[in-house]
């Protein structure tokens, strides 16, 4: 490898070789930009990093890193073959985080990249790119031609057809339905399972660790609330909101939704359990509540985390385009950008499988149902909205809170704000195809 010169640093950038111990870092820089147009991927940052890790153990493997402020933003990698005419040389990949996207690195990557496989004396340089957009005349600007010697085949399953299309879809409702009626069966469990608790494996901790030093205390005297204590006109009046006055909620209103929540009222033992204001199956409480704010009383506008164990939040950094953020990860539902908080549920799993191994996933989806319900009244009782959300996109909400989606991934959101009874009107017409189709 070329030994680094003056030239390879230009103000607060550095041009490098590719190193493993910023594997990690690569993966999240690859899901992030393969997620965006025009591939549309939606790559898992765990699985991306196994594919750049994979390429860089390769012994002919070559690849560079950009680095700004100690901060690695980019990489190009591919690796070398020898062939009877000489040594050719694929560019597998050319990332760079989306968040600096536009300003010129991918292109300083591809020309220092090939200046140094031209110095090595490459008898030719290759890669795969997609056939439409931007990127062919990218990279036809850097010499590159398409090759139409050579075809790229490949085997892939064939279109299943109508017949199929019905069998694959009675299959995926099946096993969804054994799932629920099914998830604690023994049939086919060895005998001598047990779980990691009984194993007497070390406890995963209680709740997740502050991942920034960021953290604002938050208030707990909810006596400056006006909070209606009428439980059965709260539980009449609950209903999904998804019209929002876009105002601001005060920060002991937000602090009241987390402590009703996700709060901690005890530790159980020393540190076996937590006893929170909602239940959950062995009081494991496996989830981290992740909140996209936008206008709150006293905070800045950004990404935020859940410190239950001492009714903190601390700040994780700002999306570019916050609304832009929210429409994607929760599939384009873009009423939900005018929410004042948009809270997002993630699973750590081990919390719950430690102690309940194979069989603790169907007790996760009950209880991610508590939280919620507690979040519905909860922001009822204050005069407030919101409504919950299947429909989440993983990818972009995992890459945003920096979550590896093997070990914890997000899996429900549910956006609050400010609300009015004059908007009941525009709260039915989500519901007008009713009236219009005479269902």
């Amino acid at each position: 490898m070329k030994n680094l010169t003056e030239d390879d640093i230009v103000g607060n950038y550095i041009i490098q070789p590719c190193s493993m111990e910023h594997v990690k870092r690569y993966g999240e820089i690859y899901a992030g930009a393969f997620s965006c147009e025009p591939w549309n991927d939606h790559w898992k940052a765990a699985d991306a990093e196994i594919h750049v890790r994979e390429i860089l153990e390769m012994e002919q493997a070559y690849g560079l890193e950009y680095v700004m402020d100690g901060e690695v933003i980019g990489f190009i990698l591919g690796s070398s073959m020898l062939f009877s005419y000489g040594r050719t040389f694929e560019i597998n990949d050319l990332a760079v985080d989306p968040a600096f996207q536009g300003k010129g690195i991918g292109t300083t990557l591809l020309e220092r990249m090939l200046e140094d496989l031209k110095a090595q004396g490459m008898a030719g340089i290759h890669m795969i790119t997609a056939t439409d957009g931007y990127l062919p005349e990218f990279y036809e600007k850097y010499g590159f031609r398409k090759v139409t010697e050579v075809m790229l085949m490949g085997l892939e399953e064939e279109d299943p057809g109508e017949d199929g299309h019905e069998d694959i879809i009675k299959k995926r409702i099946k096993a969804g339905r054994d799932f629920i009626m099914k998830f604690n069966d023994v049939e086919g469990v060895p005998e001598d399972y047990e779980t990691d608790q009984y194993m007497k494996k070390p406890q995963p901790p209680l709740a997740k660790a502050p991942m920034t030093g960021q953290i604002t205390d938050l208030p707990k005297d909810f006596s400056l609330l006006d909070i209606d204590n009428d439980f059965l006109g709260i539980i009449n009046k609950r209903k999904s909101h998804r019209v929002y006055t876009d105002e601001h909620m005060s920060l002991t209103e937000l602090s009241y939704l987390l402590w009703c929540t996700q709060g901690v009222k005890e530790v159980r033992g020393k540190a076996y359990a937590t006893l929170r204001t909602v239940p959950s199956g062995g009081a494991r409480h496996p989830f981290e509540c992740y909140m996209a704010i936008r206008k709150v009383e006293g905070l800045e506008e950004g990404l935020y985390h859940y410190l239950p164990m001492n009714h903190q939040i601390e700040y994780l950094g700002n999306p570019e385009d916050m609304d832009a953020f929210i429409s994607e990860s929760l599939c384009e539902q873009t009423w939900t950008a005018k929410a004042s908080v948009v809270f997002y549920y993630s699973c750590v799993f081990y919390r719950a499988e430690w102690r309940y191994g194979i069989w603790a996933h169907g007790p996760v989806l009950m209880d991610a149902g508590h939280v919620t319900e507690n979040l519905y009244l909860a922001s009822e009782s204050i005069g407030l909205g919101g409504c919950a959300i299947a429909s989440v996109e993983p990818g972009p909400a995992n890459i945003a809170f920096g979550l590896d989606g093997v070990e914890e991934c997000v899996f429900y959101a549910m956006p609050v704000g400010t609300v009015k009874e004059e908007d009941s009107k525009a709260e039915a017409d989500f519901y007008a195809f009713v009236k219009e189709e005479g269902l």
